[in-house]
């Protein structure tokens, strides 16, 4: 490792440093609002488990994963992709990306959660009709490269949620950084994800957004066509508890709850197959059954001439399985 890496590796750890500093207050998931920032924007990130922030050859929709992502080989570059949740959610996402030349490249993205029609009943009981319920966050990003091996970006968030008659808006802020030795098949990238402020309320509580500091390593194993990634998240929640527990967990089993793993197999420079790994999900979600894949991930990814399609399925155990599809191409 030479000595340009062990500069990159300090400044990574010096980000990750200052972001704690900034967020001594950790912020559980628990108490958190907007939690729809949370899912993954694209359906290559959701089959490798998780918002991944450390992939050499991005597409655009994860800059709001990770800004830096934000380049000029995006240059006219938008996203589409769809989530089919449970109980009939309906989650979109919109991502394109403008190249500024000798200024850097900009990104615009959407996030919008339909939740359907919902049973309005009183403290009784009784039915009192209906009422619609959304999400939508309007994402505004900028990335820059450095050198030929280092990039940073951030993005600022708009945020608006809808129930019934009530309504909550905020404001969010995420930085990034990526690191890239493609003679070495590696990347390193760190992100500060939703570091930011609830401007209204539903009601006259405050609540916190989902705030998540991660860093992640991709590697190519040589001579394979396998590239796998390895991601800490939640870095700012220590410890991280599941809903069932009252006690602090273990050292070693609080680690594996912050660890997302994927591998992805290039089968060929237009196929991907895709698998990943979410321990923190598979505790959360999983039964008593002996085989329960609760937070394992598959995907598929295929280029067709200049468009880009991507599928994901993401286990819920006995609840179902959510699918995400997503589709890229240049304008």
């Amino acid at each position: 490792m030479d000595k340009t890496l062990h500069r990159i590796t300090a400044s990574l750890l010096l980000f990750i440093a200052s972001s704690l500093l900034l967020t001594a207050s950790a912020q559980s998931l628990d108490n958190t609002v907007f939690r729809f920032l949370n899912l993954p924007t694209s359906a290559r990130s959701s089959a490798l488990a998780g918002t991944h922030i450390s992939l050499n050859d991005a597409d655009v929709a994860l800059f709001q994963q990770n800004p830096a992502y934000l380049h000029a080989d995006q240059h006219r570059q938008f996203s589409l992709s769809y989530i089919n949740h449970l109980s009939d959610v309906n989650v979109g996402f919109f991502s394109g990306a403008y190249h500024i030349q000798g200024y850097g490249t900009a990104g615009v993205g959407v996030r919008y959660v339909n939740y359907g029609q919902i049973d309005k009943k009183d403290e009784l009981g009784n039915q009192l009709g209906t009422f619609n319920a959304t999400d939508l966050a309007l994402s505004l990003g900028f990335g820059r490269s450095y050198s030929k091996h280092f990039q940073y970006g951030g993005s600022l968030d708009l945020i608006y949620s809808g129930m019934d008659i009530y309504q909550a808006t905020g404001i969010g802020l995420s930085l990034g950084a990526l690191y890239m030795r493609p003679d070495e098949s590696l990347t390193i990238g760190a992100s500060l994800n939703h570091a930011g402020y609830q401007t209204s309320t539903y009601d006259t509580r405050r609540e916190d957004l989902p705030l998540n500091m991660a860093v992640a390593i991709t590697k190519r194993l040589t001579h394979t066509p396998l590239r796998i990634i390895l991601m800490g998240t939640k870095l700012n929640e220590w410890p991280r508890h599941i809903a069932t527990e009252s006690e602090d967990p273990a050292f070693g089993e609080d680690l594996m709850r912050h660890l997302v793993m994927g591998g992805e197999f290039i089968i060929s420079s237009n196929v991907f197959l895709r698998l990943g790994y979410n321990y923190y999900k598979h505790k959360q979600l999983q039964t008593n059954e002996r085989l329960d894949m609760a937070g394992v991930s598959y995907g598929i990814g295929i280029t067709i001439r200049d468009i880009q399609f991507d599928f994901s399925r993401n286990s819920y155990s006995k609840m179902g399985a959510l699918t995400q599809l997503s589709i890229q191409t240049s304008l």
